[in-house]
């Protein structure tokens, strides 16, 4: 009898976080979202930096660095970089994790780092790959996905600009950047120092 009342207010609880979480994320201004997002990223980091693993903030999460020393009002979601090779090393560290899990979302080829208790709010993991600008002869980096490369044509990097990558402050934990990321926001955002208010992201 105890056994089925434990697992009833359990079962109650989650049904509980769910349902404020479906309210906060589309009602409020993403403050638990963005709670959540600093903990996946804190742990994220903290699996990488004990792998070996590299990755540095990408797109918006870059642009939040960089201008709001956080994740933007609007944003609901982290971006990061990874190689794809690294992306498999990651996969193969916590396939056994109580909490954390990534899948592959194939149309934009971006990968989800997620926890399996918490739906709808993850890190999305571009993977990377090296290319050489035939224009100058200089290695750039941009996504592998075709239709990530179509939708964000402007968002790739000069390797020149990435190392030695950076750690730099994210809201209250510190995450890893390119060593220039200036240039990248100039091609992407165009005038991103002035912020533009989204109802949502």
């Amino acid at each position: 009898m105890k056994n089925i009342l434990f697992i009833l207010i359990i079962s109650l609880f989650l049904i509980i976080s769910y349902i404020l979480l479906h309210i906060y994320k589309n009602k409020h201004p993403l403050l638990l979202v963005h709670a959540v997002l600093y903990s996946y990223m804190k742990d994220l980091d903290a699996i990488c930096e004990k792998h070996n693993l590299t990755y540095w903030a990408d797109g918006g999460t870059l642009l939040g660095i960089v201008r709001d020393k956080g994740i933007i009002a609007h944003d609901d979601d982290i971006d990061i970089v990874m190689t794809e090779e690294d992306i498999y090393r990651l996969k193969d560290v916590i396939k056994d994790d109580p909490n954390y899990y990534i899948y592959l979302l194939e149309d934009f080829y971006i990968y989800k780092f997620a926890h399996k208790d918490i739906p709808g709010i993850f890190i999305d993991i571009f993977p990377i790959q090296k290319e050489i600008n035939k224009a100058n002869n200089e290695f750039i980096l941009r996504y592998k996905g075709k239709k990530s490369r179509d939708r964000w044509p402007m968002h790739y990097y000069l390797e020149s600009e990435i190392y030695p990558l950076k750690k730099v402050k994210f809201g209250d934990i510190f995450i890893w950047c390119p060593n220039k990321p200036h240039p990248y926001l100039d091609r992407g955002y165009g005038n991103w120092k002035v912020p533009v208010v989204y109802e949502r992201h």
